[in-house]
């Protein structure tokens, strides 16, 4: 994924991870060549005549090279090599003290590279622009002033530039890790990030251009380059938290599999206690009544199914030390089991709204009831003065709803919901009558009432 031409820069590090790399650098600089001369010499055994013997060579004269005994006799051991001598034999003790130091080196370098990388990302995945960044304020109009929405948009610019970057080089890891299918949402999630940072650029462009826009134009697409980098890294976000689990479920693949298997086996038994409620529903309601969830132990199964042959694989690639295919394993069987629980959660809320409304409707037929009888009275009472038109025809209408509910009751299975929606609909009492007469009590049940459906409504939608 070639960044466009007209954004192509350098891959930069924020300014504390050159600091720390340099300071790292330095250090192996320092300490590794003065430990690999720091070797394990013999003891100096001391002259009785007062002779010192120069070992290290340090009083070689450079330039003429004189000897290297300080005393008034030339005896001192010959076989010691002159300085600049390279043949110096190098024993097990430079190694033991070098290796540990190169390697402690090279791998902290590498880690708080990837740490800083790491933070610098979390940082501008997260952390959202607030109206006033770049320390402009509002003003009367609640609008940012155009030079404040300017430096704004380019801060966002550097900021989302860096974050697809970072995603890039995360989502190279995540394809040659765990492969294209799985990291298919990484790969759509940066393309579209890089989509709209691109035209981003293309706006600032315009906008740094030799021919100028008035002020309307240039808030317009001020906004646009804030609203398009806005949108590439909500993006990334949302596929950052999945791209996070995968790799939480490969450091910890055996035991994510062991608890799969206990979900698994928690699941099988709700799947096989909501088959018996959807036989009881069946018998019981009508099938209107149980339609949004008639299939949903059947889809659930199935999910249980596909989790049994991802789980299966997840074991042997865990047994065969394949942890990255198994951890791809495994969040297909999280996928599966989540669907298999909201299918299930599915028949039991259904099953229990059912029940509700079943017990609520024979109050609420006693409530219309009432309601209808307040209406005929405000109509009697009335005379000549009210329309009657009108008010006798809601009344009429209220009655045929609920004669039809009570006989829908008692020639078989009927669906309360529906029901209880009806009854509802058909409430004809006058609002001065409802409250002289049942006050706060048949309010708050009308409201349950509405408040049973509506849920009940979204439940099935969902």
């Amino acid at each position: 994924m070639t960044p466009p031409a007209s954004r192509v820069r350098p891959l930069r590090l924020p300014t504390r991870g050159r600091i720390l790399l340099a300071a790292l650098a330095a250090l192996c600089w320092t300490v590794l060549p003065s430990a690999y001369g720091a070797r394990a010499e013999d003891p100096v055994t001391l002259s009785r005549q007062g002779q010192v013997t120069d070992r290290s060579g340090a009083a070689h004269g450079a330039a003429d090279g004189h000897a290297a005994v300080l005393a008034d006799s030339p005896a001192h051991a010959p076989d010691r090599p002159g300085p600049g001598s390279d043949d110096r034999p190098v024993n097990g003790a430079d190694v033991t003290l070098v290796l540990p130091l190169t390697v402690a080196a090279v791998v902290l370098s590498v880690a708080g590279y990837a740490w800083l990388r790491r933070r610098h990302r979390t940082t501008t995945r997260t952390t959202p622009a607030l109206p006033g960044r770049g320390g402009s304020r509002p003003g009367a109009d609640g609008r940012i002033p155009l030079a404040g929405l300017d430096a704004r948009a380019g801060a966002d610019l550097v900021d989302t530039d860096d974050a697809v970057r970072t995603s890039e080089e995360e989502l190279g890891f995540a394809v040659a890790r765990y492969g294209e299918e799985a990291a298919a949402p990484f790969i759509e999630a940066v393309a579209h990030a890089e989509a709209q940072l691109t035209a981003a650029f293309r706006l600032r462009q315009r906008l740094d251009d030799a021919s100028p826009e008035d002020d309307a134009e240039h808030r317009r697409m001020l906004e646009e380059i804030v609203r398009r980098c806005s949108d590439a890294d909500a993006r990334l976000d949302a596929v950052a938290a999945d791209f996070d689990r995968l790799r939480a479920l490969e450091e910890t693949a055996p035991e994510a599999v062991a608890a799969a298997k206990s979900t698994f086996q928690e699941l099988l038994g709700r799947v096989s206690t909501a088959e018996a409620t959807l036989g009881g529903m069946r018998e019981r309601y009508a099938p209107s009544a149980y339609a949004p969830v008639a299939g949903a132990v059947e889809q659930a199964q199935d999910r249980l199914v596909f989790a049994t042959s991802c789980l299966g694989q997840a074991r042997r690639a865990v047994d065969g030390g394949g942890r990255a295919e198994a951890a791809v394993r495994l969040r297909a069987v999280e996928g599966a089991l989540a669907q298999a629980s909201t299918l299930v959660d599915g028949v039991e809320r259904r099953a229990a709204e059912l029940a509700e409304a079943d017990s609520a409707l024979p109050g609420a037929l006693t409530g219309a009831d009432t309601d209808l009888a307040d209406a005929r009275g405000l109509l009697e009472g009335a005379g000549r003065d009210v329309p009657q038109g009108d008010p006798q025809g809601r009344v009429a209408r209220a009655e045929a709803v609920l004669d039809a509910v009570r006989e829908g009751t008692r020639s078989g299975p009927y669906d309360p919901i529906d029901a209880l929606r009806r009854v509802r609909e058909a409430d004809v009492a006058p609002a001065g009558a409802r409250e002289r007469e049942h006050g706060d009590r048949r309010a708050r049940a009308l409201l349950e009432q509405s408040l049973l459906t509506a849920r009940s409504a979204i439940g099935a939608a969902a």
